[in-house]
């Protein structure tokens, strides 16, 4: 038997609590870039560089010098694919706020992908069980035409890919408090989500 001593000589801190709560980004910098950070769920290896990114490094939207050129990118790349090929992935939630929206492909173009009709079947089952707990309105549809257009996100690399299921959702509000979501808020919608997302597995 193996014993393995762990010795911790150094604390970082997130950047969100020490600098900016509200950073939405990694904290790269590549040579030539003004601003630190790539959005990581702007740089999927998945239509790179196409509608809602941006090349400029200050930007929330900046999606990298090159697809999957982040760390994060590569390892949820290489588990999306991972798990599709060998465990027989075939359902995806990515899980954002805010807005109350469930979505699918594609964010990269309004034209609607091979599946839509089974996806927004599935939308619709997630939806009612999620409103029905708390009375949550919430809107379903495609991420381009249902919130705005984006490209290379997590949604699209993974229905690209094999997993036809994969939906992005945006929890509450929309937008009376926005990112800060007061804390009597935080049990009943992870209690809907839950629900929905329970309701929505099922139906699969």
């Amino acid at each position: 038997m193996s014993t393995i001593l762990l010795s911790l000589t150094q604390t970082v801190t997130p950047y969100t609590w020490s600098d900016d709560r509200m950073w939405r980004k990694n904290r790269n910098k590549y040579d030539g870039d003004l601003c630190h950070g790539i959005d990581l769920n702007r740089n999927f290896d998945d239509h790179f560089g196409g509608a809602g990114t941006s090349g400029d490094s200050c930007t929330q939207t900046y999606r990298g010098p090159s697809a999957a050129s982040e760390p994060e990118t590569q390892a949820t790349q290489k588990a999306i694919l991972d798990l599709a090929a060998n465990s027989g992935l075939n359902v995806i939630y990515s899980i954002h706020s805010y807005s109350q929206l469930w979505m699918y492909a594609y964010g990269w173009t309004d034209e609607l992908p091979p599946d839509a009709d089974e996806l927004n079947r599935v939308a619709t089952i997630g939806v009612d069980a999620l409103t029905a707990v708390y009375g949550t309105q919430y809107e379903y549809g495609p991420v381009s035409t249902t919130i705005y257009p984006a490209a290379s996100t997590t949604v699209d690399f993974g229905y690209d890919n094999g997993v036809t299921y994969s939906y992005t959702l945006e929890l509450r509000d929309t937008g009376v408090h926005g990112f800060l979501l007061p804390e009597d808020q935080i049990i009943p919608t992870a209690e809907e989500t839950w629900a929905g997302l329970f309701a929505a597995t099922l139906a699969i």
